[in-house]
């Protein structure tokens, strides 16, 4: 089933802005107000870039109630994840292959 058979019509400005960046495997950071469509800004470009004759992670999303941020051209998105949390990352950069980036140093923490 398309995205169209769900209820989407055309793009809001935050997808419509950020997807074909996403496609290209640039690293984006966007900031919008709820309900303005960054989950599926961010999930549509990572759908497309899945290649289904391959048997293999190709794709890794983490999601957890809270701010968000969106960074690598591997399509992971990364939501504030604790400080407990650091060693689970290590354990699925390690078993997967991934490299999971933190906020640029450059991004005022107070925003993100």
């Amino acid at each position: 089933m398309g995205i169209y058979e769900k209820g989407f019509e055309r793009p809001s400005p935050i997808q419509e802005e950020s997807i074909p960046i996403a496609l290209t495997g640039s690293d984006i950071l966007a900031r919008a107000k709820n309900g303005t469509g960054k989950t599926a800004a961010f999930c549509i470009p990572a759908l497309e870039k899945i290649d289904q004759s391959k048997n293999a992670i190709q794709e890794i999303l983490f999601v957890q109630v809270g701010r968000s941020g969106r960074f690598g051209h591997l399509g992971l998105a990364i939501n504030l994840i604790t400080y407990e949390n650091r060693f689970n990352l290590y354990r699925i950069e390690q078993e997967l292959g991934a490299e999971i980036k933190p906020i640029p140093p450059q991004i005022d923490r107070d925003i993100y």
